[in-house]
Protein backbone atom coordinates (compact mmCIF):
# COMPACT_ATOMS: atom_id res chain seq x y z
CA UNK A 1 0.00 0.00 0.00
CA UNK A 2 0.93 3.67 -0.55
CA UNK A 3 -0.53 6.34 1.58
CA UNK A 4 0.01 9.72 0.95
CA UNK A 5 1.17 12.30 3.88
CA UNK A 6 1.68 15.60 3.17
CA UNK A 7 4.13 15.94 0.02
CA UNK A 8 5.97 12.60 0.61
CA UNK A 9 4.54 9.41 -0.03
CA UNK A 10 4.84 6.08 2.71
CA UNK A 11 5.38 2.77 1.42
CA UNK A 12 5.34 1.66 4.89
CA UNK A 13 1.56 2.31 5.47
CA UNK A 14 -0.08 -1.08 7.44
CA UNK A 15 3.85 -3.09 6.84
CA UNK A 16 5.97 -1.95 9.98
CA UNK A 17 7.73 -5.02 9.96
CA UNK A 18 9.29 -3.63 6.00
CA UNK A 19 10.79 -0.52 8.31
CA UNK A 20 14.38 -0.44 7.84
CA UNK A 21 17.06 0.97 10.07
CA UNK A 22 17.73 3.40 6.89
CA UNK A 23 13.91 4.21 6.53
CA UNK A 24 14.28 5.60 10.38
CA UNK A 25 17.27 7.33 10.07
CA UNK A 26 15.72 9.65 7.33
CA UNK A 27 13.72 11.23 10.78
CA UNK A 28 16.11 10.78 12.73
CA UNK A 29 16.54 14.89 13.06
CA UNK A 30 12.91 15.16 13.39
CA UNK A 31 10.04 14.44 16.36
CA UNK A 32 9.16 10.69 16.81
CA UNK A 33 5.38 11.95 16.03
CA UNK A 34 6.91 13.63 12.91
CA UNK A 35 8.41 10.08 11.83
CA UNK A 36 5.23 7.94 13.16
CA UNK A 37 2.85 10.33 9.88
CA UNK A 38 5.51 10.01 7.54
CA UNK A 39 5.90 6.24 7.88
CA UNK A 40 2.20 5.51 8.62
CA UNK A 41 2.53 3.71 12.01
CA UNK A 42 1.64 4.71 15.45
CA UNK A 43 4.27 6.09 18.01
CA UNK A 44 4.39 2.49 19.99
CA UNK A 45 5.01 1.11 16.67
CA UNK A 46 7.69 3.22 15.52
CA UNK A 47 9.14 2.40 19.55
CA UNK A 48 9.28 -1.17 19.02
CA UNK A 49 10.88 -1.06 15.44
CA UNK A 50 13.71 1.39 16.79
CA UNK A 51 14.26 -0.59 19.60
CA UNK A 52 14.55 -4.26 17.03
CA UNK A 53 17.27 -2.00 15.39
CA UNK A 54 19.08 -1.33 18.25
CA UNK A 55 17.99 2.03 19.10
CA UNK A 56 17.55 3.22 22.89
CA UNK A 57 15.88 6.05 22.04
CA UNK A 58 14.84 7.96 19.29
CA UNK A 59 17.61 10.16 18.17
CA UNK A 60 16.13 13.74 17.80
CA UNK A 61 15.16 13.92 21.67
CA UNK A 62 18.79 12.58 22.24
CA UNK A 63 20.51 15.13 20.09
CA UNK A 64 18.40 18.02 21.51
CA UNK A 65 18.85 17.10 25.10
CA UNK A 66 22.62 16.34 24.61
CA UNK A 67 22.86 19.99 22.85
CA UNK A 68 21.26 21.34 25.81
CA UNK A 69 23.18 19.92 28.13
CA UNK A 70 27.22 19.63 26.10
CA UNK A 71 26.78 22.47 23.57
CA UNK A 72 29.72 21.67 22.17
CA UNK A 73 29.10 18.16 21.83
CA UNK A 74 28.02 16.28 18.82
CA UNK A 75 25.64 13.20 19.00
CA UNK A 76 25.95 10.87 16.45
CA UNK A 77 23.48 7.52 15.78
CA UNK A 78 26.56 5.05 16.24
CA UNK A 79 27.06 6.44 19.87
CA UNK A 80 22.77 5.98 20.29
CA UNK A 81 23.46 2.22 19.15
CA UNK A 82 27.04 1.48 20.97
CA UNK A 83 26.86 3.15 24.03
CA UNK A 84 30.28 4.28 25.58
Amino acid sequence: KEATTGNSVSRHKGKPNEITLRDLSKYFDQPSQIACKELGVCGTTLKKIARRHGLRCWPYRRQTTTRIVHPSRPTSVHSLLNPS
